[in-house]
């Protein structure tokens, strides 16, 4: 191994297959010409596919953040009524970026790692009206799995568009936007799309860009109508607004083709599988699970007791040269987090990963 060099077993960035690390060596070609352009149409395609809709999908260099701001930011830049439903350190930060496009942002908490009840979120929106709802799909702070559909069936058939952030979970969770209604949904390239990090992913529907269209966002980069303004300008050999990220691109070509290659729905439910397997097994050597039900599918949260959840974090990283994640926010030294995506969701990696729990026992010891 070089030096510095550990396997990663966190949410995210991930590891990735041999495949997507031999296109990233390949001999640069530039972002445009027609080459780029059918390549970078294939790869929205396929992209789409793991949003599962035929709306709009904008492929951005930057992270999961930039597609978040992008979104966000189109939708609700003004006076936009906002209404951000939390249960987490990703839900908490959805609302802070929402207020720095509105003042007119409220947050539904439901307390850290607590289930959403959807029953008060409609309530919520019976209330008053707001022009955009916000959710995680997968709050990563703790591996929670948010209802996402129940959630879409509250606005699919009123005014208000959904904005959800899947930087998380497409790709290992079940996102169906067109059949559920759900609007809007920004993710990135680095965790559930098994690729290297770099590229922010937004896709929406006609609805969502209905509310886009009356927003009047004063930047460049991330504005939706200057990247639709210079689509024409640019001419279909230059199909985005800036010069691409383009080994990224390609790299997650290559990832998006190995993951729909059996289907979308086998895929989705290899992660079902393997993160039951994973969790049964964990229980079985006695460990507590942090999320009972409604759990994440690309990441378990694990319960360390006696507050020595950093010292397995280091016994994972010195001893065996591999990462894992601590806690977030109010679960901060209580909790590790194993990420299970991408190339080392299967039993032979993750039964590495138990076996080391298992040693910890008495090395650590728990």
């Amino acid at each position: 191994m070089i030096k510095g060099e550990y396997q990663l077993f966190i949410p995210g960035p991930i590891e990735l297959s041999g495949e997507v690390l031999e296109e990233l060596a390949a001999p640069m070609m530039p972002h445009f010409g027609t080459e780029w352009a059918e390549l970078y149409k294939e790869t929205t395609a396929l992209a789409k596919q793991m949003f599962q809709t035929e709306g709009e999908l904008y492929i951005v260099p930057g992270s999961g953040s930039a597609a978040l701001d992008m979104g966000i930011g189109n939708l609700v830049y003004g006076n936009k009524s906002v209404l951000v439903v939390s249960n987490g350190f990703f839900g908490n930060r959805l609302f802070e970026m929402a207020q720095g496009f509105s003042p007119n942002v409220e947050l539904l908490d439901f307390g850290f790692a607590q289930a959403v009840d959807c029953q008060r979120v409609k309530a919520a929106l019976a209330k008053k009206h707001y022009d955009v709802l916000m959710a995680v799909q997968v709050e990563t702070s703790i591996g929670i799995l948010n209802p996402i559909e129940t959630l879409a069936s509250l606005t699919r058939d009123s005014g208000t568009v959904f904005f959800v952030d899947g930087v998380s979970s497409i790709g290992v969770e079940r996102m169906l936007m067109d059949r559920w209604g759900v609007d809007v949904c920004a993710s990135a390239s680095q965790k559930g799309l098994e690729s290297p990090p770099g590229l922010g992913l937004l896709a929406f529907n006609a609805k969502a860009w209905s509310l886009m269209e009356t927003t009047s966002r004063p930047d460049w980069y991330l504005n939706l109508k200057v990247w639709k303004r210079y689509e024409p300008y640019w001419g279909p050999t230059h199909p985005q607004l800036v010069t691409h990220a383009v080994p990224i691109v390609r790299a997650m070509t290559v990832a998006l083709k190995q993951m729909l290659k059996d289907g979308y729905e086998r895929h989705i439910d290899s992660y079902a599988t393997i993160t039951k397997y994973f969790r049964t097994e964990l229980e079985r050597q006695g460990f507590q699970l942090y999320i009972k039900d409604g759990y994440a599918h690309g990441l378990t949260a694990v319960t360390i007791p006696g507050g020595k959840a950093g010292e397995l974090v280091e016994y994972f990283k010195q001893q065996h040269r591999i990462l894992i994640g601590g806690g977030l926010g109010p679960s901060k030294g209580l909790v590790v987090r194993i990420g299970h995506m991408g190339s080392v969701a299967d039993r032979k990696h993750l039964d590495k990963i138990l076996s080391i729990f298992a040693e910890a026992k008495s090395s650590v010891p728990l």
